[in-house]
């Protein structure tokens, strides 16, 4: 988790939008394909941090 008031002077480049969203209306709209496994990845107690990821898919 991070925690910044700079993230309230967030501005989109280019056609993207851009937006600070809270967890539960997150997924109503079009998101990045890893945002759904990412933010729920994020929230789960079971994890533990580091998270190391090697190779690719």
């Amino acid at each position: 988790m991070a925690v910044s008031e700079l993230a309230l002077e967030i501005q989109a480049k280019g056609e993207d939008e851009v937006g600070i969203f809270a967890v539960n209306d997150l997924f109503a709209g079009p998101v990045v394909p890893s945002v759904r496994w990412l933010v729920p990845l994020a929230f789960d107690t079971r994890v533990r941090f580091p998270v190391i990821f090697e190779g690719t898919p």
